[in-house]
């Protein structure tokens, strides 16, 4: 695929995975590394940590004063830190929690439907005995 980029109209390559300019411009060479390098570590951070706004920019949903970052080496980097990480611990416990109140409640509920059953059935057995 051949095409052309910035205001020199430089021609560039895509072979399968590498990037070969045929030229010198730096600035189109800076943009292809920079976009190859947050595809990379755009990899690593999972969808439910972080969110692409409208204007580009990341946003962190792990921690409850939601940061912004421009890039993602700038989220990696925040990902790293000791807010991010207990603010991920407390998110993971408040999630354990969660999950143990709805099957507390499931619990709960089939003991409560089936004690009234069994009720009903005893009822229906001294209807029939009378």
């Amino acid at each position: 695929l051949i095409s052309t980029v910035g205001a020199g109209r430089v021609k560039w390559l895509i072979d399968t995975m590498s990037f070969r300019l045929a030229g010198d411009q730096y600035g189109a060479i800076n943009l292809i590394q920079k976009r190859r390098v947050s595809d990379l570590l755009g990899s690593n951070i999972p969808a439910e940590e972080a969110f692409l706004m409208r204007n580009g920019k990341y946003a962190c949903l792990v921690c409850h004063h939601r940061p912004t970052f421009d890039t993602v080496s700038m989220l990696s980097q925040h990902r790293s830190g000791q807010k991010h990480i207990k603010a991920a611990h407390s998110l993971l416990k408040r999630k354990h929690f969660d999950r143990e109140e709805v099957e507390k409640r499931k619990q709960m509920q089939q003991l409560t439907e089936g004690s009234s059953r069994v009720v009903v059935s005893i009822l229906h057995m001294f209807k029939r005995l009378s």
